[in-house]
Order: C-alpha cells, then sequence, then structure tokens
C-alpha cells in the first residue's frame, strides 16, 4: 500500500488460500483494489485525525486571544463610561467617546463572532431539541442592549405570550443577538426601539413560525439583500461590519431547517430601515 505521493504506506499480509490453490489474475486485481481502498481510508484517518487536532489548537488560541482583548476592551470601556459618566464633558467630546466606545464594542463583538463561527461549523446541527422561540428572542435581546448601556434601547414584542416552540439548540440565541446588534448598531437616533413579532404562518404545508425583526437604520440596497447573508459580505458601505454576524445566523436558521432573508421596513423606501424575517419550523410539544 502506498501513500498518495508515492511512498511505501504499508502491506497487506495474504495468508495461504484454503484451497491451496495460487489467486488467478481476477482475484488478484480484486486483492489490489482492496488494498487500494484500505490505503485510502488509512490516509483519511490520519487527516482527520490531523484536522481535528488543529481545529483544537485555533480553538485554544481564539480562546486565549478572544479572553486577553476582552481584559484590554473592558478596562479601555471602563474609562470611557467613566468619562461619559462626568456631567462636565462637552457634547461633542461626549459624541466622540460613544463613537469610540462603538468601536471597542465592534472589536469584542467581532472577536465573539469568530469563535461563534467555529462552534456551528463544528456542533451547529448537535443536541436539537424542542426550546421555547420567544424566551430566546429575549434572552437575545437582553444580551444585546448590555452591549451598549449608555444608550436608551427597547423592544416592541408583539407577541400574543402564547408558548411557541421550534427545534433548536443553545446556539438560537446568536441568530437574533446577530440580528439585534445589527438593529441597534447602525440605528442613527439617539432612543433605539426594535420592533419584533412572531407569527404563525404555513409554507409549503408546514406550519411555521416567522419572526419579523425591524430596525430604523439605514436599509439594505436592493442589489445586496441577497448576497449581505454570504461569508464575510458587509452589505455595503452604510452597513458595514465583518460580515460574519449574518452568514453565522444564516447558516444556523439553514441548519434549523428554517430561512432567513431582509426587506425593506417601508416597501419601496429602503432608507427607513430594514425588517429581517426568519422562519423556523413549528413545534407542537416538547419531546
Amino acid at each position: 500500500m502506498y501513500e498518495r505521493d508515492g511512498t511505501l504506506l504499508g502491506y497487506l499480509e495474504i495468508e495461504e488460500p484454503l484451497d491451496g490453490k495460487i489467486p488467478d489474475a481476477e482475484k488478484l486485481r480484486a486483492i489490489e483494489g482492496f488494498s487500494d481502498l484500505a490505503a485510502v481510508a488509512i490516509q483519511n484517518t490520519r487527516l482527520y485525525e490531523q484536522l481535528d487536532e488543529d481545529r483544537k489548537k485555533v480553538e485554544i488560541l481564539l480562546d486565549l486571544i478572544g479572553h486577553d482583548i476582552n481584559n484590554y476592551t473592558q478596562a479601555v470601556s471602563g474609562f470611557i463610561e467613566l468619562g461619559l459618566s462626568r456631567k462636565d464633558v462637552p457634547e461633542p467630546t461626549r459624541k466622540s467617546m460613544a463613537k469610540a466606545l462603538d468601536q471597542i464594542w465592534n472589536l469584542t463583538k467581532l472577536v465573539s463572532n469568530v469563535k461563534l463561527y467555529g462552534k456551528v461549523e463544528t456542533s451547529g446541527d448537535k443536541d436539537l431539541r424542542p426550546m421555547d422561540l420567544v424566551g430566546t428572542i429575549k434572552e437575545a435581546f437582553s444580551e444585546a442592549r448590555d452591549f451598549t448601556p449608555y444608550r436608551q434601547i427597547r423592544m416592541a414584542l408583539h407577541d400574543d405570550d402564547e408558548k411557541k416552540l421550534s427545534v433548536m439548540n443553545s446556539l438560537a440565541k446568536d441568530i437574533f443577538l446577530n440580528l439585534f446588534t445589527n438593529a441597534i448598531k447602525f440605528d442613527p437616533h439617539e432612543s433605539v426601539v426594535v420592533e419584533v413579532s412572531v407569527e404563525e404562518k404555513v409554507e409549503e404545508r408546514r406550519p411555521m413560525w416567522t419572526v419579523s425583526v425591524a430596525d430604523r437604520g439605514p436599509g439594505v440596497a436592493d442589489e445586496m439583500k441577497e448576497v449581505i447573508f454570504n461569508r464575510f459580505s458587509k452589505g455595503g458601505a452604510p452597513r458595514s461590519s465583518s460580515g460574519l454576524g449574518l452568514h453565522i445566523a444564516k447558516t444556523l436558521v439553514t441548519i434549523y431547517k428554517g430561512r432567513i432573508w431582509v426587506e425593506d421596513r417601508v416597501p419601496g423606501d429602503r432608507s427607513k430601515g430594514s425588517v429581517f424575517k426568519v422562519t423556523l419550523p413549528k413545534c407542537e410539544k416538547a419531546a
């Protein structure tokens, strides 16, 4: 058996045939074919083990880098927030400090998304179970709001208080966390209101939950509405970012057998903001 580059990998030992006869040409070709398949299987196993080892090393590296970056950003943001709390800070300076705080938040979110991307790629389809959709949305919004404590942010949730279940896992929160953080980040108003609704609809004879997240940002250009969910797509200058968050959201929604897309909040006028819509299969009851 040989490696792909032609070097010797090993050999296949054949015991003496039970009938004592020398194998004919056809049997020898079959044995040779089996030997080739065994060599490929051994090499693939080695590659998989090496890939798994490399992945673990990358995860450790990201954890270390993320931990250090978060320590630095927390210290810097703490000093900026302390400055913002002073009443004698001039308004132009206050606005500049708030913008600096936004950039620190962007860096923190980028590190978080890079780490999350690795989890989605390796564990996105693990531990799927019926989960409370509205509870997941509320948890995501609470976390997004905590990122920017210096702004007035609230969620207008249109819901009938009925428990809504869908088959997801613990990563589902990050779908809505990315939508909420974008809605907050790109909203130019001092007071931010994110409108959210959850409705039951039928798609291709399947009962689905449709979640709408409406913002008051600069909107998404028509030519970007499809590609904005692609990896590293930035969606145009008005909504520039790392381009990773929406791709993560789409990947998770696809794993959960749903869809995600974006529309104008006011049809035909993108300047009035966007509505991101997520459909997820309805689950009647918890297992």
